[in-house]
């Protein structure tokens, strides 16, 4: 009894490639790569949506920080300001920030002051590009051109070291 009867095989999961250690392995990679894919993007399009509000809400960005209102800010945002600013500049921050380095112009290294005063957390602070190079000024980390409308990093080794990542 039971001769000639294929045997009974259990159902595997969906998804699962059945006995198959390395193709499963493959697939589970795959699918996380995915999802580290999905979040990236997520993080790019929220930058990139913030950018688009604000220069929509303000009409594009303006000729010159001199045009902008020039609301004071007390000290403890201007102090909060810098802290932002320079936070994503850090180390910790450009790791991530593809869209910020993607802003990094590709010779010099400058970002727009008008892009960071788009930010959600910069917006938050009521500051304006010409907020920024105010308290800029006086940062250690970071310096501003001549016009006080672009900033980057002071170190050039560090500088050229995100600039040679901004494309990927």
């Amino acid at each position: 009894e039971g001769k000639g009867k294929t045997p009974k095989t259990a159902k595997t999961p969906a998804g699962y490639p059945g006995h198959q250690p390395q193709a499963y392995m493959s697939h589970m990679m795959a699918m996380q790569k995915m999802a580290m894919s999905s979040m990236a993007a997520q993080h790019t399009a929220a930058h990139a949506a913030a950018a688009k509000h604000a220069y929509s809400s303000i009409g594009g960005p303006p000729a010159s920080p001199s045009k902008q209102s020039r609301k004071p800010l007390s000290d403890d945002v201007k102090h909060s300001l810098k802290k932002q600013v320079e936070f994503y500049f850090s180390l910790a921050n450009l790791c991530k920030d593809v869209f910020l380095r993607q802003h990094m112009d590709a010779r010099t290294g400058y970002v727009a002051l008008e892009l960071l005063a788009a930010f959600p957390k910069v917006m938050k602070l009521n500051a304006t590009a010409t907020h920024i190079a105010e308290v800029l000024e006086s940062s250690e980390t970071l310096e501003l051109d001549e016009s006080k409308t672009l900033t980057r990093l002071r170190g050039e080794e560090e500088r050229r070291r995100w600039m040679a990542t901004q494309a990927q």
